[in-house]
């Protein structure tokens, strides 16, 4: 996962195919899934960038329920324009994050670290609220929360598993439904 904010100048990228241009204020979500291409930096060019492993994700436990309907959004939607306020916050915990990290006197400094890293998580994703997600329920059960599980489990086993039969086990579905719900979720 790749979280970016930029606060001056401009960048011009491509995701999935689809060119973007990142200005002021601009968040961009890069999914483990993405192909992302660099194509231009303006000179004055300025920005934040925090990537974190899935691992650290899930280590940090952030409930799959609470994020389901954001990774349907930036699947679609990497690239938003937010509130310059929004900005300034999610810099702060960028900052705070990084003099943690500096800190070589702290005796919880991971402990810390997850609290801002959960943080900055649940702040971007109010800021997505912004865009009418909040009202967005994904229902366990239903075909995005297959599709969200799905990729969670595949990102975690894909160098092993190879059939669509181990996913379909850990996921206690028929690997025939598995397969046509992916077909038409995605």
């Amino acid at each position: 996962q790749i979280f970016c904010v930029c606060t001056k100048g401009s960048v011009g990228v491509t995701i999935n195919l689809t060119e973007w241009n990142i200005t002021l204020n601009t968040y961009v979500i890069s999914l483990p899934e993405n192909i992302i291409g660099l194509n231009s930096i303006s000179d004055d060019f300025e920005g934040y960038v925090i990537f974190f492993s899935m691992d650290y994700l899930r280590k940090i436990s952030i409930d799959l329920k609470d994020v389901l309907p954001y990774y349907a959004y930036v699947l679609s939607h990497p690239c938003f324009n937010v509130a310059p306020l929004n900005v300034k916050k999610v810099t702060l915990f960028y900052d705070l994050i990084y003099s943690s990290l500096k800190d070589e006197a702290s005796t919880r400094k991971k402990d810390i670290i997850k609290g801002l890293v959960t943080s900055i998580i649940f702040k971007i994703s109010e800021d997505l609220d912004e865009f009418g997600l909040k009202t967005i329920s994904v229902k366990t059960k239903s075909k995005e929360y297959y599709f969200i599980k799905f990729m969670d489990l595949l990102l975690q086993n894909f160098r092993e598993h190879h059939n669509v039969e181990f996913y379909s086990d850990k996921m206690a579905l028929t690997p025939k439904y598995l397969s046509s719900l992916m077909k038409e979720i995605s």
